[in-house]
């Protein structure tokens, strides 16, 4: 009798829950993700992530729909200093514990790792530095 009274208030302690289990990992940030990533590309950029939490524990939730990935990335206490280490792409907007990150044709998804963020005038910053100066005749 004791047994089925333990399994009983197992279940009906689980039935408020809709069969999911969650724990609170601390608070976590969104990251919405544009641009062309392969799978591979796709997960290696998941668990860099994952080492970018704050402690040693995380939580991590994401979905792709095209050239587009959703991830919830917990603990993160700080948005914007997440967004400062973001080292692929470039981050867009920073707008609340919404980080949102632009990843150009430029980014190789095997160059996810080593990208850098942009951040000196845009995508084309660096094809000004392979246009001449002009020739300056200063005898006038």
């Amino acid at each position: 009798m004791r047994r089925i009274n333990l399994i009983a208030i197992l279940a009906l302690s689980c039935a408020g829950c809709g069969g999911e289990l969650k724990l609170d990992m601390g608070p976590s940030v969104q990251l919405e993700i544009d641009g062309p990533l392969s799978d591979d590309a796709r997960h290696e950029l998941v668990e860099k992530l994952k080492g970018m939490t704050d402690g040693s524990s995380h939580s991590i939730q994401w979905s792709a729909s095209g050239d587009h990935l959703s991830i919830t990335l917990g603990p993160v206490s700080d948005a914007q200093a997440l967004a400062d280490k973001i080292d692929f792409g470039t981050v867009v907007k920073v707008d609340g514990r919404t980080i949102q990150i632009r990843i150009g044709e430029e980014s190789a998804p095997d160059e996810v790792s080593n990208r850098k963020p942009e951040t000196d005038g845009g995508p084309d910053a660096d094809a000004a530095e392979n246009i001449p100066a002009p020739a300056i005749d200063l005898d006038e």
